[in-house]
C-alpha cells in the first residue's frame, strides 16, 4: 500500500525506491515516518527495495511504502546518524521478545560450565 508523498526529488532522473514507512496509529492523518531495521551485527539501517513486490514479499502485503530516490532517502536519514542502506533485502527477523533481559545471560543462558 503505497502513501502520497509530499516530498519531491531534486533530481527527476534518479531511481525510484520503496521504502517502508509506518502512519499514525489511526491511520487518518497525513503523515508517515520512515520505518528502520538492524543488520546482524546491530547497526541501524534504512531499508529499500527495487520494486513495490519485493518489498511486499519481505514485509508482507499490508506494509505502507513511499517511493522515494536515494539522494532523498540518504537527506532524510543523515541527521539521525544512519549512514547505512540496505538494498532489496532477502528477509527480515521479528524483533527479538527478551531484548529488554541482560544481553550477558542471554548469551550464557544455555552454557554449562
Amino acid at each position: 500500500m503505497a502513501c502520497s508523498g509530499l516530498l519531491s526529488d531534486p533530481d527527476p532522473r534518479a531511481a525510484r525506491w520503496c521504502v517502508p514507512v509506518r502512519a499514525s496509529a489511526d491511520r487518518s492523518s497525513c503523515w508517515t515516518t520512515l520505518r528502520f531495521f538492524r543488520t546482524p551485527f546491530g547497526r541501524r539501517t534504512a531499508v529499500a527495495f527495487s520494486t513495490a513486490h519485493r518489498l511486499r514479499q519481505v514485509l508482507g502485503d499490508d506494509h505502507l511504502w513511499q517511493v522515494l530516490s536515494e539522494p532523498v532517502l540518504r537527506e532524510l536519514i543523515m541527521p539521525l546518524g544512519i549512514t547505512m542502506i540496505t538494498f532489496d533485502p532477502q528477509l527480515t527477523a521479528p524483533f527479538p521478545a527478551d531484548l529488554d533481559r541482560d544481553p550477558l545471560s542471554l548469551t550464557l543462558a544455555g552454557h554449562r560450565g
